[in-house]
């Protein structure tokens, strides 16, 4: 994990401007555009890298503050509707530059999603940049529809994390993970850290059971004929629920499943193209979206 700090000025065009006083770094999800408007702040950005083993995309570099960010890739299955795809994540709080190039493409028709961000791109040939002042943001840069997308993913600056053997707390430091099936019972925290992938499937069952972090749950390389769970997450006659912060990426079947829960809150970074929760007489869901 990487975290730095930066001053940062706003021009009459309100771009980000820096005074590079001290470094600046960002993590993978460096995009061009504005979500929100800067005004002078003090900048904090925190960045992961990539464990080895994982499968990183060639077809985007992404810089936040002028560091270079792990890009992944997301498989899809090839429909129309899951197209492969590249992903980057980061935190910061104040505002960040952040600056997008395309190795594969034009980015002269791209479309930055939702457009209810508002986000007013600087693009250039193959090349986009853009100041982001919202902490919780997640954009879908599409240079083409759907074909080659990349998924941005800014979030908050992370607080109480657990450390390592903490009672009660499954805990993924960065790294790759291969568990298989994760099983979750009452008063059990999931953590799964920045630079953390874990490729496997989570149960969870009983009351107060929280899954947390900034890393990637994986449902790859599993497929439908040998899944380690029903579905990437399965919550089983569960009660009070939290899932905060994760990225869920690559599911075999939905990502989530409910099957009979009351209390659920849902915060994730969907890195899926597709985006299905089923839920089976399961009451008081509250999904947060960025």
């Amino acid at each position: 994990m990487t975290t730095l700090a930066l001053p940062l000025a706003v021009d009459a065009n309100h771009q980000a401007v820096s005074r590079v006083r001290s470094l600046a770094i960002l993590l993978g999800m460096a995009l061009v555009i504005a979500c929100g408007f800067a005004s002078p702040t003090f900048a904090q950005v925190v960045t992961y890298p990539a464990p080895a083993g994982m499968e990183m995309s060639g077809d985007y570099t992404v810089t936040v503050g002028g560091q270079r960010v792990a890009v992944y890739r997301g498989k899809g299955d090839g429909t129309s509707n899951r197209q492969p795809y590249s992903f980057a994540y980061f935190d910061y709080s104040g505002s960040a530059l952040v600056q997008i190039t395309s190795v594969t493409r034009s980015l002269s028709g791209v479309q930055v999603l939702p457009a209810s961000k508002g986000i007013a791109a600087s693009v250039s040939g193959n090349s986009m940049s853009f100041t982001m002042t919202r902490e919780y943001c997640h954009l879908s840069i599409e240079p083409s529809g759907r074909h080659g997308s990349l998924l941005l993913f800014a979030n908050p600056i992370e607080t109480n994390a657990p450390a390592p053997g903490t009672a009660g707390v499954v805990y993924f430091g960065p790294g790759l993970h291969r568990p298989g099936a994760i099983n979750l019972n009452s008063g059990q925290t999931l953590y799964i850290a920045g630079g953390a992938v874990v490729q496997g499937g989570v149960n969870a069952r009983g009351s107060n059971v929280t899954i947390r972090g900034r890393g990637i749950l994986d449902g790859y390389p599993w497929t439908g004929s040998n899944k380690p769970t029903v579905t990437l997450i399965h919550g089983i006659s569960c009660t009070n629920l939290n899932i905060d912060g994760i990225i869920v990426k690559d599911s075999w079947d939905w990502n989530i499943e409910l099957d009979k829960c009351i209390g659920v809150t849902i915060k994730i970074s969907n890195s899926s193209p597709i985006v299905p929760n089923g839920m089976t007489a399961s009451t008081s869901v509250t999904h947060n979206r960025s």
